[in-house]
């Protein structure tokens, strides 16, 4: 939540806030603001009005190509979760390869929510889906990274301990913000 105490944060974060709260926050800090938007429906017009690094966060897979499609989106987040039981063959995880392709295709990255993998009930589970969905993306070489998604300052983690994180998930191509915005190195990510 956006308050007193993240109002004068010093340093190299992103500040992600929700849509009906940019306006307010917008104005209000030092920091860089970006936007999760959840959408509910596959309506995307309200990212229209959003000037700033746009991450979307979708398990629903008609949304979640909506997302990936939407050039005001920066990344994806969210795609997998805990929940649910797996399938013979295969685990459920919400991509497969036209997914990661169009990952590929439209220059979106995908991004690991260290937040929900740390205090997730069923981890080994969820490192499973990860595993799966890393295979896919790295078969299309697809833009990666891991961002901390914290609620305060201390549930960031160093970038050194993030991008080892990756490679031990064996994610091969992990992308910097750097690359998007104008952010020095070393970015880490504030959630509301």
């Amino acid at each position: 939540m956006y308050n007193k105490q993240t109002k004068d944060v010093i340093g190299d974060y992103i500040y992600l806030v929700g849509p009906n709260e940019y306006k307010r926050v917008k104005g209000n800090t030092t920091l860089e603001i970006g936007v999760l938007y959840e959408p509910k429906s596959g309506d995307l017009n309200e990212l229209k009005k959003f000037d700033c690094v746009v991450i979307g966060k979708a398990t629903n897979e008609k949304i979640l190509r909506k997302l990936i499609e939407h050039k005001k989106v920066y990344g994806v987040t969210g795609i997998e979760t805990d929940r649910g039981r797996e399938h013979t063959h295969y685990r459920r995880s919400n991509m497969n390869q036209v997914i990661a392709k169009m990952i590929k295709d439209n220059e979106k990255v995908y991004i690991l929510d260290f937040k929900y993998l740390l205090n997730s009930k069923k981890r080994g589970k969820l490192i499973g889906r990860i595993l799966q969905n890393t295979k896919f993306l790295n078969k299309y070489k697809c833009k990666t990274g891991i961002a901390t998604f914290a609620e305060s300052v201390y549930g960031t983690r160093f970038e050194d301990n993030l991008e080892a994180l990756g490679r031990v998930l064996g994610m091969k191509k992990l992308a910097k913000f750097e690359e998007k915005s104008n952010l020095p190195k070393g970015v880490r990510i504030l959630e509301n």
